[in-house]
This record gives C-alpha cells, sequence and structure tokens, in this order.
C-alpha cells in the first residue's frame, strides 16, 4: 500500500515540475507558459490540501489511526506540507509571471520526486 502511494506521489510532483518547464526554457508564448507553471503551483498546492486531509482523516478518525500516523509525523507533515498551501497561491496571483518563481515550483518538485524515486 505504501509504494503504490509512494509511486503516486512521484508522478504527481513529476507532472508538477514537467509543467513548469516550458516557463523556465522559453518554450512557446510567455502567457501560455507561465500559465502552465501555475498550473504546477496550483497542482502541487491541491496534493498538499488533499494528503493532508487524508492525513487528518487516518489519523482522528481510522481506529489504529495512532499507530499509522504517530505524533511527530504528523506534526512534521503538516508544517511541511503548510508551506505550498499558504504560499501557493498567493505567488500565483501576485508572481504567476516571474520566471525565478517557475524556477523554485520545478526545482522543489524535481527534487521531490528524485528524492522519493532513491533506494
Amino acid at each position: 500500500e505504501f509504494w503504490a502511494y509512494t509511486q503516486c506521489v512521484i508522478v504527481q510532483h513529476l507532472v508538477g515540475g514537467i509543467l513548469c518547464l516550458p516557463a523556465i526554457l522559453n518554450l512557446g508564448p510567455q502567457s501560455i507558459a507561465s500559465s502552465l507553471a501555475c498550473l504546477g503551483i496550483l497542482n502541487e498546492m491541491g496534493y498538499e490540501i488533499s494528503d493532508t486531509i487524508g492525513l487528518l482523516y487516518t489519523r482522528f478518525l481510522s481506529p489504529d489511526g495512532k499507530e499509522k500516523v504517530p505524533d511527530a509525523m504528523l506534526a512534521i507533515l503538516i508544517v511541511h506540507h503548510s508551506m505550498t498551501t499558504i504560499l501557493g497561491l498567493p505567488l500565483v496571483l501576485s508572481y504567476g509571471d516571474n520566471k525565478s518563481v517557475h524556477w523554485l515550483c520545478f526545482n522543489l518538485q524535481a527534487a521531490a520526486a528524485i528524492a522519493l524515486s532513491g533506494p
């Protein structure tokens, strides 16, 4: 079950990072490339919200929730997921056409996909 979940997380991060490539490589019209990069950011934001809800559901509504999601893991993942959840939409609305934001999104998502793919 955990292996399948990890594979989905890897694919999600790859897709989010790939959506940023046209903007950082100057491929196609800039408006479309920036929109795709913003979609990559929103894709990550949606995943973070979904995963947080899943963690909270498992932790508090499953009979063995405290074993599956211990207190330390819950705290770390809440802090981890909060960055994109809090910053994603303001970044898209205020800096959606900023190449540095596109690079940041690509770098973070590519790093996550590579790190999760390792041994």
